[in-house]
């Protein structure tokens, strides 16, 4: 059975590089041809012990099982972060935020990021600014986005002659604008599915893509 243990034993070093003793001293594999280095544990103790070999042989014991469980204590805090946490763990954080339908085909980056702002976007969808999060999460970038009121109207998204008009008023309409240098990388069927999971209920939207 596989589980998270499972994918924290089998997973690459995180960022920091975990230590591997318990006071820094440096790994603890014997030395080739070589007999066992007495444990570490010997400086916490006092330095009588130090002088039969036997009981920092005996310590290592100890030492080589205890060390492991020791750095991945210290390092669960990495296990835990979208940014930073194994693969296989950021798959099971998908389901924990309901993301795993979303983001599947995405690059990994742009997975751990998107994990890592869902309490933020679930706070804010339905609204202008979550929109744009979420669209510029998967685009890089973020979009332009204005309501359609009657007149010409310049706002904090609005950019002159790219995406203002002078035309009627059109009612729970939204445009979006997306200005990228490679258009033809973006899926606009994901973008689509974006704006149809965060506009507002009954609410229409025009939607372009532009080359920079």
């Amino acid at each position: 059975m596989s589980g998270p243990m499972t994918a924290l034993a089998q997973s690459e070093p995180l960022v920091p590089e975990p230590r591997t003793s318990m006071n820094g001293n440096g790994h603890l594999a014997l030395p080739p041809g070589g007999d066992a280095a007495p444990s570490t544990y010997l400086d916490f103790l006092p330095a009588i012990y130090a002088a039969d070999p036997f009981v920092g042989r005996f310590l290592r014991i100890f030492e080589d099982v205890l060390t492991p469980i020791s750095v991945q204590v210290d390092n669960q805090p990495y296990y835990f972060d979208p940014l930073t946490t194994p693969v296989e763990i950021l798959e099971y954080m998908s389901y924990w935020v309901d993301m795993d339908d979303e983001g599947n085909d995405w690059t990994l980056p742009k997975r751990r990021a998107l994990i890592a702002a869902a309490a933020t976007l679930y706070r804010m969808r339905g609204t202008r600014a979550g929109l744009k999060k979420h669209l510029g999460i998967y685009l890089g970038t973020p979009p332009l986005i204005i309501e359609r009121t009657n007149g010409f109207r310049l706002e904090s998204d609005a950019r002159l002659g790219l995406n203002t008009s002078i035309g009627e008023n059109r009612a729970r309409t939204f445009t979006v604008t997306i200005a990228v240098e490679k258009p033809d990388e973006i899926d606009m069927d994901t973008v689509r599915s974006i704006i149809e999971a965060d506009k507002p209920v009954e609410t229409g939207y025009i939607l372009r893509l532009v080359d920079l």
